[in-house]
């Protein structure tokens, strides 16, 4: 048992040894070529009996790891090896590290290696320290890489390794540099990283979401950066515990902690439950309405009621479906009706579905309206294309994005900060920082008023002030003028 023990350290030893050695003699060599790229014809040294090449850039599917499997049982050792190391790119794609660590790890230095899937294994190496977000194994990998510049095998990997991790670089540089770009991405990621946890702060606020973190939480970052507040932000791909004063699921847009449990979605739900109050639902004979996915219960809910009044004669389909079925579009062509209003419920692509066939399969009467009540506006409807269909339609978003002057303003200052186009998340975390900064245990207090409307929290909701647009044939936007009440912010419909 002690000799193991000592032969471990004694490795260790010699593997610190070598790598100290290498670092100091090529560690500060990660830098971009500026000489001009001219590419090298690059020749396969002999025909494999595994296609290596075409595995790198394909997309992995599940029948592909079955056969990665059976490739690594061939008694070719080639064949093996290389198979093995296209498994452990397609876990590291899978973001399964761990798994994808074990195959990198055990096959990127086998001398049965191609020299082009020889390059691919040290770029692996490279691309698992990024994924540990390990600073020093990225630098040393960058530099060891750095020793292929003008090999034809290892450019031609350069080349292909910037297409696959989607680093943009002129035709005129060298494809080593965009190893040199992951280096710094997750330099930059790690400076931001420590900054937000390291942060001493008189709040301890955790944020969590499953992917894409960084551009995620770009709102709540931006909401701190500006109002220079002293907050301690940990971000994490999962909850984990620490004393949090408050956690925000990005995934759910729910906010926990210091005795509020508020969900900040962009949900059409409570406009669906208040609808009589944003529709005039009784100069309407018929009313058909379409739902997406999360919302049949709603819609059906919502037919039911209407219905029983005796408001309307009312009925509806799912338009969550791209295209919509025969028996949908003969029953739209059938129905008669004085007056006609339309209501879709859902996400910008289900209503993307639903406006356009309403359009086309039923004669419409000069009593018509169309309404759309739907989660977020993107700037979608305002399109060449769209913009026909949503003529003299009524639009009443939910999150607006681009309809509204509040909202250009703000994707405005934070494209300055950032220097990326806000997404949905952006506002809903902006928004979620707004209601920390301002909760006293009551509700909202600020004076900043809430970037999307929030004017009340309902059965642990949070309700924003609805506002109807609609487009003119020019694409011009007006804002049409809602009478609500009090009680529109209330639970419970009519």
């Amino acid at each position: 048992m002690k000799l193991c023990v000592w032969k471990s350290r004694l490795r260790g030893l010699i593997s610190i040894f070598i790598v100290s050695l290498f670092v100091l003699s090529c560690g500060s060599n990660v830098s971009r070529i500026t000489t001009p790229y001219n590419p090298m014809p690059y020749k396969a040294p002999y025909k494999s009996p595994f296609p290596a090449e075409f595995y790198m850039v394909k997309a992995p599917t599940a029948g592909d790891f079955v056969q990665l499997q059976r490739y690594l049982r061939s008694e070719n050792a080639t064949t093996s090896a290389e198979a093995g190391l296209v498994l452990g790119y397609y876990y590291l794609c899978d973001k399964d590290i761990d798994r994808a660590g074990e195959f990198i790890r055990k096959y990127y230095n086998n001398p049965a290696l191609t020299p082009y899937m020889a390059t691919w294994g040290k770029l692996l190496m490279l691309e698992l320290a990024i994924a540990n977000k390990s600073k020093d194994d990225a630098t040393l990998w960058g530099a060891n890489l750095k020793g292929g510049v003008g090999n034809s095998a290892s450019e031609q990997a350069f080349s292909t390794y910037c297409t696959l991790m989607r680093v943009r670089i002129d035709k005129t540089e060298h494809p080593y540099n965009c190893v040199v770009s992951r280096i710094e991405f997750l330099d930059k990621q790690l400076t931001s990283e420590i900054s937000d946890v390291l942060a001493s702060g008189s709040l301890k606020i955790l944020v969590t979401g499953s992917s894409d973190m960084m551009e995620k939480t770009g709102g709540i970052r931006y909401f701190i950066q500006k109002h220079k507040l002293d907050y301690r932000l940990t971000i994490s791909k999962e909850y984990k515990s620490g004393g949090w004063d408050y956690w925000i699921d990005m995934d759910t847009y729910r906010l926990k902690g210091k005795g509020v449990d508020i969900s900040f979605s962009p949900a059409v739900s409570h406009y669906v439950e208040k609808i009589d109050k944003l529709i005039p639902i009784n100069t309407c004979d018929t009313v058909i309405i379409g739902w997406g996915n999360d919302y049949q219960g709603e819609a059906k809910d919502l037919i039911r009621r209407l219905n029983m009044s005796g408001l309307a004669d009312a009925n509806g389909y799912d338009i969550s479906e791209t295209k919509v079925s025969k028996t949908v579009r003969d029953q739209l062509t059938r129905l008669k009706h004085n007056s006609f209003c339309a209501i879709a419920i859902g996400s910008e692509r289900d209503i993307g579905n639903f406006v356009p066939t309403v359009r086309q399969y039923i004669e419409l009467p000069k009593r018509q309206n169309i309404y759309v009540l739907e989660e977020v506006d993107t700037g979608e409807h305002l399109k060449l294309q769209q913009l026909p269909y949503y003529q003299n339609a009524y639009i009443i978003p939910v999150l607006e994005m681009t309809i509204s002057q509040k909202s250009r303003d703000f994707a405005n200052e934070y494209e300055i900060y950032s220097g990326k186009s806000p997404i949905a998340d952006t506002f809903l975390g902006y928004d979620i920082l707004q209601f920390i900064h301002s909760h006293s245990g009551e509700g909202v207090k600020s004076n900043e008023p809430s970037l999307s409307n929030v004017k009340a929290i309902v059965s642990g909701r949070a309700v924003r002030v609805p506002r109807m647009y609609s487009v003119d044939k020019n694409g011009n936007i007006k804002e049409n003028k809602l009478n609500i009440g009090d009680d529109f912010y209330t639970s419970g419909g009519y």
